[in-house]
């Protein structure tokens, strides 16, 4: 299979400075950096800034800001500089790299050994740093990449924190590349922790699959790298209703683009019929285009074409296969947990 591991996506970006505005005062090399992207969203940038500094974690930890826009002495420029605390770094991109380009920046940024994504408008629990410290050190594999659990909240919606549990029960489950034939199943990547030096490996994030980079990216690493999802409590906000998921052609392109995904993933993949995961597929971009339009309240035209289009070929045959396949699924990512205490 083909997943352009080979691609180096540091490439384009290497000829664009990024001017350090301000730097961190740590000591040696920290063990995790929060990397956070942004671009014109102070408001939303301050929240997710506060939750990375109100860390409860008692070691020091690196916090980046990498600002796309160019623009000097901006809102974003004076909100980061006023903030005193010695882990904080900023720099600001001389030109706009595009998401995916400042995404891969973050990389070539931290300082830590772990590098933790943290997009502008999500946040983190305060004791997410102690969390994944410890589920790291509980960890009988040393894992490259590790997907930590999340909730969704709405844009309008207060964005305190619910009351903590006092103990966590957790899972750990490794990813292989042929889990992801269920679709994207780690979900947007908010709070993920990555290995600083693995992403530079794999060539880091790639714009061809604009807009499921992400889906893209975690196929891609999970062919050489030990990745694993861990189940259990939020320890970090996903946040909707400020980014680009909401617009139509953003949508249908989701569904086209994880179609090429999983096509690639079956080409080399020993599966038990390729016809029935196509089958399961198709029924599955029917769900889940019905749910983004409700969720974001899309009713366009494109929308309601696209649902006609991929109910032609929905009857019950394949609506009993969708359900019995994710039945199977529960079952078997169930079976492949093991589950421990933090």
């Amino acid at each position: 299979m083909n997943l352009d591991n080979e691609e180096d996506n540091f490439k384009s970006i290497n000829k664009i400075n990024s001017i350090s505005i301000r730097k961190h005062k740590l000591k040696g090399t920290p063990k995790f950096t929060i990397a956070i992207p942004t671009y014109k969203r102070v408001p939303l940038l301050q929240e997710a800034i506060n939750s990375a500094l109100n860390q409860e974690y008692n070691k020091d930890f690196e916090i980046i800001v990498v600002d796309n826009d160019p623009t000097r002495n901006c809102s974003t420029e004076n909100l980061v500089v006023s903030y005193q605390d010695y882990r904080l770094s900023y720099f600001k991109n001389e030109e706009n790299l595009g998401m995916t380009g400042n995404w891969n920046r973050l990389f070539n940024l931290a300082s830590g050994d772990y590098v933790v994504m943290l997009h502008d408008d999500d946040l983190l629990y305060p004791n997410f740093l102690t969390y994944l410290d410890k589920v790291i050190s509980n960890l009988k594999v040393p894992y490259d990449a590790i997907f930590t659990p999340h909730t969704v909240i709405n844009g309008d919606s207060n964005s305190s924190f619910p009351e903590r549990k006092k103990y966590f029960i957790s899972y750990d489950q490794r990813l292989k590349t042929k889990d992801f034939l269920w679709g994207n199943i780690v979900g947007p990547p908010v709070g993920m922790c990555l290995k600083k030096d693995v992403v530079l490996e794999v060539g880091g994030f790639s714009q061809k699959n604009y807009p499921s980079i992400d889906y893209d990216f975690y196929v891609k690493l999970s062919e050489k790298h030990k990745c694993s999802i861990i189940g259990g409590h939020p320890i970090s906000m996903y946040r909707i209703g400020f980014n680009e998921s909401q617009d139509s052609r953003t949508l249908l392109n989701f569904i086209s683009n994880d179609q090429k995904i999983k096509s690639r993933i079956l080409s080399s993949q020993k599966v038990l019929n390729t016809k029935i995961w196509n089958k399961y597929s198709s029924t599955n971009s029917f769900f889940y285009l019905k749910k983004m339009r409700k969720l974001f309240g899309n009713n366009e035209l494109t929308i309601d074409s696209e649902l006609k289009k991929l109910r032609k070929g929905f009857n019950s045959f394949n609506y009993a296969l969708f359900l019995s396949m994710n039945i199977y699924k529960k079952i078997s990512f169930i079976l492949k947990r093991k589950y421990f205490r933090v």
